[in-house]
């Protein structure tokens, strides 16, 4: 095993404690701070989800960064491998310090420039893949912005749909909603695990009505709507 490969293990291994100590709490915060979560039963649900959601659907993400953003033909397969150390390196640094200083920080926004800075090091503007790279940066400005849109549409839908009066309507209403609201949280990942959407579509949508239906008649009349919102929240993380 080359020292290379032996320096990029360590690095990961720092580099994935950081992503752990910032990004996954970004992630996890609102339901901590919510209340719907202890710290602990957050760090579980992390660790389990963050490995399955690697392991299944970062496959895309993965080929980006590794061959799309810097022309990979351009560098000799040693110097391309110290790079993407480099790169390893500077995220976890950077990651590191901004958790020390309490900042919430993307992985993705300091991989991708850690990507750009070695392929301009090593090999200026014709090593980088400049149109990617646009994108890309686009997406770092339509992120931030979409969940703003969509955050609002989402608030104001619950006020509307939930909220609307007040009183024992509110309880019946986050019932009979809640069966819909965790088919939306729950289906769609799941339609990347199944090659055939039809049949995912067929089978997906109407057992995970029933589930949550059931799910939702097994709990007391005496659950507070807080308490089904916090159950909500426990999907979406």
């Amino acid at each position: 095993m080359s020292i290379v490969v032996i320096l990029s293990l360590i690095i990961a291994f720092y580099v994935s404690w950081a992503i752990g100590a910032n990004d996954v709490a970004n992630a996890m915060g609102t339901s901590v701070g919510s209340g719907s979560l202890s710290l602990r039963k957050a760090v579980i649900i992390a660790s389990v989800f963050e490995f399955l959601g690697a392991f299944f659907f970062g496959g895309s993400v993965a080929k980006t960064i590794g061959k799309e953003i810097v022309i990979k033909s351009a560098f000799s397969q040693g110097s391309f491998a110290i790079g993407m150390l480099s790169t390893l390196l500077a995220v976890g640094i950077w990651m590191h310090a901004a958790t020390l200083l309490g900042y919430p920080v993307s992985t993705t926004h300091s991989v991708i420039g850690g990507v750009v800075g070695f392929g301009l090091a090593a090999r200026g503007l014709v090593g980088v893949e400049l149109g990617k790279v646009a994108w890309i940066a686009l997406s770092f400005i339509i992120s931030p912005l979409s969940g703003l849109l969509f955050s609002f549409i989402i608030f104001h839908l619950i006020s509307k749909l939930i909220y609307q009066d007040g009183g024992e309507g509110v309880k019946s209403r986050i019932r009979h909603l809640f069966p819909w609201i965790s088919t939306v949280l729950v289906v769609p990942p799941l339609f990347y695990l199944l090659s055939n959407y039809k049949i995912a579509l067929i089978l997906l949508l109407p057992l995970t009505l029933l589930l949550s239906k059931l799910f939702v008649d097994r709990l007391p009349v005496s659950t507070r709507v807080e308490d089904y919102f916090k159950y909500l929240q426990i999907l979406a993380a």
